[in-house]
């Protein structure tokens, strides 16, 4: 007897069931993957783990796969308990309607490697897969109207969009920490950029102080965009509300650790007494790997600035 979680969470979005009953088999499918955590390994993983491996763009042996694929796993687990709680509250549109179906799909893969009785049997089309004229309209409507079109394969094709805007995200927000508008070389925004940015950050860690997050898993998420922005696919919906929500810390706006303080950039702290010092070092890093380039700096950085 195979076990049919998958399969009847998907039967009941594809069928239009109503919400409550859409809830219900989601919250059954993911005491399942609740389940499948727990023989995988019962005292779970730690967070490092499951960044560097959730977010992987390559492994170079079986070792390197299972880690991968345990890892998506777990992350996916915690994701479908987050995505429910979310659509308790809210109305299931057709597009959060798709982002269900390619994630219940997306697990296929993983699921089978350690669970040969989960039915996937039903599974014959690849939910991987967009109208491509609809990212040219959507293009031209982002362009035009700062949102999409009324047509729904075109709001679809947003959707799967998300991890472009999440590396742009990530580009803005690290170079505005360390204060930099634009580096040039050749008159031109120089390409590597982040590279550079990235690496700054990395030497100058001990003047940043950081709420719950960490610029090495930022990174990773960072690095994980490129297989979407250069290879034309979608990712697992998991791992973008993943990486959504580990984001949340770095664009923090609110209380910083000084009582009563407040900043629209409290998510990274510096403190006033080091900001010069902070911006030389930034500069010699930078400089020291390319010496044709300039940096335009902002007024000042994206930081909580600290006074005494």
């Amino acid at each position: 007897m195979r076990n049919k979680e998958a399969l009847e969470a998907y039967g009941a979005i594809k069928s239009d069931k109503d919400k409550t009953e859409i809830i219900f088999r989601l919250k059954v499918l993911a005491e399942y993957l609740n389940s499948l955590c727990n023989f995988i390994n019962p005292k779970g993983y730690r967070a490092p783990f499951l960044f560097q491996w959730t977010f992987a763009t390559e492994t170079k042996n079986v070792k390197e796969y299972e880690c991968y694929l345990k890892a998506n796993i777990f992350t996916a687990t915690t994701s479908l308990d987050r995505t429910i709680e979310k659509l308790e509250s809210e109305n299931l549109s057709k597009v959060k309607e798709r982002i269900l179906l390619d994630f219940i799909c997306d697990l296929s893969s993983f699921i089978s490697y350690f669970d040969k009785d989960q039915d996937f049997s039903w599974l014959l089309v690849n939910t991987n897969t967009h109208i491509s004229n609809f990212y040219y309209d959507l293009a031209n409507h982002t362009f035009w109207d700062g949102q999409s079109g009324e047509h729904q394969e075109e709001k679809l094709a947003l959707s799967s969009s998300t991890a472009f805007i999440i590396r742009q995200s990530i580009e803005y927000k690290i170079k505005r920490i360390l204060g930099i508008d634009k580096i040039i070389k050749n008159k031109r925004p120089y390409i590597r950029t982040m590279d550079l940015c990235f690496k700054a950050i990395d030497k100058n860690s001990e003047f940043y102080t950081l709420k719950d997050f960490s610029f090495s898993a930022i990174k990773n998420i960072y690095i994980w965009t490129h297989t979407f922005i250069h290879g034309g696919y979608r990712p697992e919906p998991w791992q973008t509300e993943t990486a959504l929500t580990y984001l949340k810390s770095l664009f923090y706006s609110g209380e910083t650790s000084k009582s009563k303080s407040y900043s629209l950039y409290a998510g990274i702290e510096v403190k006033e007494s080091e900001l010069v010092k902070l911006r030389e070092l930034t500069e010699k890093t930078i400089m020291a790997d390319e010496v044709e380039i300039e940096i335009q700096w902002l007024s000042k950085p994206e930081v909580a600035i600290i006074r005494k």
